[in-house]
């Protein structure tokens, strides 16, 4: 009985001292590991598209921030960042990921489910206000998104609307002195939707107040503008500020691969469906 115990803590000492090994000692010696490259699609003074070496840059300190929020707040549970040489990947996604690509990474966010798409392509894919409403929520912008809202990461302000010449305007408050500085000559343009949620970019320094007086423009419904009383101000903390800077820097390093790869979202299947009866009989009974 002494025997086989003792053989079973050496064994137990033995695997774990080798996934130690595997997963912690032989990757630092694998010389792709500390490669700090891609293969980066470029166009030409001719223009052609060549794939040259190039060397990747590190994240700015907002970026940085961002890829913190994304590991808080739990982004990584359900998208990868990790484009695989398997299945056609690449059709859908863009090209195979290269070690270089996380070569300031740490940790690795690679993932290991897709609940979500993977995000190692994503960046300038959609504008910064696509993202600011996808992650404020997500059905705003892809009606059957499963994703969670983070509205925690905004400031909203319920503010009554008054009516003005050409249309409606938001009267001073204190509510928004800490985000206009509602300097009279210079209007900055608010897009309501239907329902008066308005978001408000974040300024070109990313840092609170916006130079200027916040102004209602409904022109974007024609000749049948909302009927509104009051609108709710959508306001992006540095947070998601950062955030969203860290995710549309995922896949620029590689340049200009869109213009080499198919979209990512194709109108047509790659993949053939067979439609004839006996295919559509057998599909019913496994339904059942």
């Amino acid at each position: 009985m002494r025997s086989i115990t003792t053989l079973a803590a050496g064994a137990g000492f033995f695997f774990v001292t080798l996934a130690l090994f595997v997963q912690g000692v032989l990757p630092a010696l694998v010389p792709e590991s500390r490669a700090r490259e891609v293969t980066r699609a470029v166009r030409t003074d001719l223009g052609d598209v060549s794939w040259v070496r190039y060397p990747t840059p590190e994240y700015t300190a907002l970026q940085h921030a961002g890829r913190a929020v994304y590991i808080r707040e739990g982004c990584w549970y359900c998208h990868s960042q990790y484009v695989r040489p398997v299945a056609g990947e690449d059709r859908r996604w863009g090209p195979v990921s290269e070690p270089g690509e996380y070569a300031w990474d740490l940790p690795h966010l690679l993932s290991t489910r897709r609940i979500g798409p993977d995000l190692s392509r994503v960046g300038l894919k959609y504008g910064d206000d696509w993202h600011y409403a996808h992650h404020f929520d997500p059905r705003l912008v892809v009606p059957d998104s499963i994703m969670p809202s983070f509205k925690w990461l905004y400031t909203q302000i319920r503010l009554p609307v008054t009516k003005a010449e050409g249309g409606l305007a938001l009267p001073a408050s204190p509510e928004l002195r800490p985000y206009f500085t509602m300097k009279a000559d210079v209007s900055i343009p608010l897009y309501p939707n239907p329902a008066g949620l308005t978001f408000v970019p974040p300024p070109a320094d990313d840092r609170w107040p916006l130079d200027g007086t916040p102004v209602i423009d409904l022109k974007g419904f024609g000749d049948q503008p909302p009927a509104l009383t009051g609108v709710t101000l959508v306001l992006p903390s540095l947070d998601v500020v950062g955030l969203v800077k860290y995710v549309q820097k995922l896949g620029t390093n590689r340049g200009a691969w869109r213009e080499v790869f198919e979209p990512q979202a194709v109108s047509v299947s790659v993949m053939t469906i067979p439609t004839s009866a006996d295919f559509l009989e057998l599909g019913r009974f496994v339904y059942r």
